[in-house]
């Protein structure tokens, strides 16, 4: 019984007066630590946002001077490349045209009705190569021309030697 009693006595004071006191501290904890997290937080949210305003600051710079190193001389010889390379391709053209025109005058003196290549075999010999010079794209104008004359000296020595 006196077990009992000291329990009920010992339940009342923790009941009546430590769960109290109990309470008042959780509660000025709670506001103290409230308080102080939220001026931390605070403070590394500033951090945050100056790093990032720091951070864009340096992506731009970086960004400025790479562009001033190495874009700008890029597209500069970019452009350069592209002009030297249309030039080059108009060079080109006009090299094939003039080769086509020296070709049909040739080929209007070789092949005509009095020409030396008024053979069909001679003709669409010429007639084939030409076509795989075209084909091929990689024979120059003047080995074209060569290639045709010593092909042209070729047939008359061979039909010269079967008649």
């Amino acid at each position: 019984m006196m077990i009992d009693v000291v329990f009920m006595t010992n339940r009342y004071f923790i009941f009546a007066q430590v769960s109290d006191l109990c309470n008042d501290y959780r509660r000025s904890m709670n506001a103290e630590i409230t308080e102080s997290m939220n001026t931390f937080w605070a403070e590394c949210y500033e951090s945050y946002k100056n790093a990032l305003d720091t951070r864009s600051k340096l992506v731009a710079e970086s960004r400025k001077s790479f562009q001033a190193l190495i874009l700008e001389p890029f597209k500069i010889k970019k452009e350069e490349e592209e002009s030297r390379i249309y030039l080059m391709e108009n060079q080109k053209k006009a090299q094939r045209l003039l080769v086509r025109a020296k070709w049909r005058q040739i080929k209007g003196y070789l092949c005509g009705e009095r020409g030396p290549w008024k053979s069909r075999l001679v003709y669409f010999s010429i007639l084939f190569f030409f076509y795989l010079n075209r084909k091929l794209k990689y024979i120059s104008s003047t080995l074209f021309i060569t290639v045709i004359f010593s092909w042209y000296i070729l047939i008359t020595t061979l039909n010269k030697l079967c008649m």
